[in-house]
């Protein structure tokens, strides 16, 4: 079992990790807005943390990803998630500190989960995910930060 971790930022999960830029967790540098540098059907999970909403062109990206996970591998992306309550009253770059942050660290978009479902097809799973319990009177869909997607290719 080979996982490929996109965006890995200082995160050690996977066996590839990739980021736009060199941290201390990187074993490949290169920008995710071009081809992936793997092989068809390479890896049998794909992990994608907090990346998505960097990336200029989503279709590509994800077909990208497609592309190089293996058939009935699995895949999980975390995303900001655009029906957030506070994106609504404070701008959504303010809740973000990467820490490495360089000049290639742009946010292109946010994503509601209806988004997500034209993106990935219908047959995922998507469960929305709160740091706390604040706000317990709203549906997770407003309270949450951000989505999960899993599916299987």
């Amino acid at each position: 079992m080979k996982i490929l971790n996109l965006g890995c930022g200082e995160e050690t999960y996977g066996d590839v990790r990739v980021d736009f830029i060199k941290t201390k967790t990187t074993t490949h540098i290169c920008d995710l807005n071009k081809k992936l540098p793997f092989r068809n059907g390479e890896f049998s999970e794909i992990y994608c943390k907090s990346i998505l909403e960097h990336i200029g062109n989503v279709k590509q990206f994800v077909e990208e990803c497609m592309r190089v996970l293996k058939k009935g591998g699995k895949f999980w992306f975390r995303i900001d998630n655009a029906s957030y309550i506070g994106f609504l009253f404070k701008n959504h770059q303010d809740y973000i500190n990467y820490g490495y942050a360089s000049d290639k660290d742009n946010h292109y978009y946010l994503f509601k989960s209806e988004h997500l479902r034209n993106i990935f097809g219908y047959d995922i799973k998507i469960n929305f995910t709160c740091p706390s319990s604040k706000l317990f009177f709203l549906s997770k869909k407003y309270k949450c930060m951000h989505i999960e997607v899993e599916g299987i290719k």
